[in-house]
């Protein structure tokens, strides 16, 4: 069960969020996505990966629908964030299965600097929504009421993730590629026990500044998280929730987005950790639909 903790969460910096472009006054954003990962390893306290399988037909499969909205309120000064988790499902398989909602967030992006570059500083809140200690029913035994709990779906702790981000993009016109590039960083403050950590994100998005092939856009990011946590206080921990207090990892992500028609877009993405602590070792895919308006 020890190693069973270490799935307790997984952390994605990935998640949509307004960054050095606030949204002009009534305009706004929505999406809708799916995300899923399987593995039979996780990252433990030594940054290495370990098989949790006694067999080798036994998987950890997280899946999730999420919803992402954002809406410009006052030029360039504030623009409301919101996202949520609707539905997740984390199954341990021939084991254990919890579902249900997951945690919400709700964030205000405020402009800094529109030149030379542009800037902005973001405060978004997490809202403890999830349920971070499943049952397994009034009749389960020891053993099943154990694996619920080690698959929670929600981190059970209000936090606050302050974050500056700053932003160019340059090309188009007679130069054929149009790119933009975003970079990051700011702190994830938590309670209830969890140790803070740094956030931190770098993306390039590319795309073809040509009639039809301006639909597709390319996104590469580089992004992560370092807990403050040290090694003996993730090994320390008893209980489930403490092994995410040691979050740790760094991520690539690749994301392809195509305009269907006018604000209408979809996108497929892939985010895989090459560095970790206390997660699970896997790709997260992910489907989306989005609107823009």
């Amino acid at each position: 069960m020890k190693r069973l903790a270490a799935l307790v969460l997984l952390v994605t910096c990935s998640t949509a969020h307004a960054g050095p472009w606030t949204r002009e006054a009534g305009s706004f954003f929505v999406q809708a996505s799916g995300a899923r990962l399987a593995t039979r390893s996780v990252y433990l306290a030594d940054f290495n990966a370990y098989t949790f399988c006694l067999t080798g037909d036994c998987r950890y499969v997280q899946q999730q629908i999420d919803l992402y909205a954002e809406v410009g309120v006052i030029d360039r000064w504030l623009t409301l964030t919101g996202s949520g988790t609707v539905y997740r499902q984390n199954d341990l398989e021939g084991s254990g299965r919890t579902s249900g909602v997951g945690d919400a967030r709700l964030g205000a992006w405020t402009g800094l600097l529109i030149a030379p570059i542009h800037a902005a500083l973001g405060v978004t809140v997490g809202v403890p929504s999830g349920d971070a200690s499943p049952s397994a029913g009034p009749h389960a035994d020891a053993v099943a009421a154990r694996i619920a709990r080690s698959l929670p779906l929600g981190d059970g702790e209000w936090n606050v993730d302050l974050r500056l981000s700053l932003g160019e993009s340059w090309g188009g016109g007679s130069f054929p590629l149009r790119q933009s590039l975003i970079a990051e960083g700011g702190a994830w403050l938590r309670t209830a026990g969890y140790a803070s950590s740094f956030v931190y994100k770098l993306e390039l998005a590319t795309r073809v500044d040509r009639p039809f092939f301006d639909r597709a856009t390319l996104v590469l990011r580089l992004f992560g998280v370092e807990s403050r946590a040290t090694d003996q206080q993730l090994l320390d921990v008893t209980n489930y929730f403490g092994q995410a207090s040691g979050v740790s990892d760094t991520a690539l992500g690749a994301e392809l987005r195509l305009r269907i028609w006018k604000g209408l877009f979809a996108a497929v993405a892939v985010d895989s950790a090459v560095r970790g602590r206390a997660l699970p070792d896997a790709s997260l895919w992910r489907v989306a639909l989005s609107y823009d308006r």
